[in-house]
């Protein structure tokens, strides 16, 4: 049988903090991005679309690695709770596609 080891919160919580203050800029960015492609300027062309397109799935993209991050650093404390309301692919980062 194996032992079960996980890390002290009090060795990852700075690095968290500051992951999860870049995932709330980065949360920011995309829905700003998003809002911008759902309301094109008038006389807006394809190549414009496309482009804020890509620009709204590396924004998407960003923030989903960050949640991924915190999301492993709050497995590694056994922070369960934490760690399901982090969990990528779970309902809340549906609502944000």
């Amino acid at each position: 049988m194996t032992q079960h080891r996980s890390a002290f919160y009090s060795w990852i919580r700075q690095p968290i903090a500051k992951t999860v203050e870049q995932a709330k800029l980065a949360m920011e960015s995309y829905v700003g991005k998003r809002n911008n492609l759902s309301n094109p300027p008038p006389g807006a062309q394809a190549q414009w679309i496309a482009r804020q397109k890509d620009s709204v799935e590396e924004a998407f993209e960003n923030l989903a690695t960050l949640v991924s991050q915190v999301h492993a650093a709050l497995v590694m404390v056994d922070c369960v709770g934490g760690a399901a309301l982090s969990q990528p692919g779970g309902r809340a980062s549906r609502r944000l596609g």
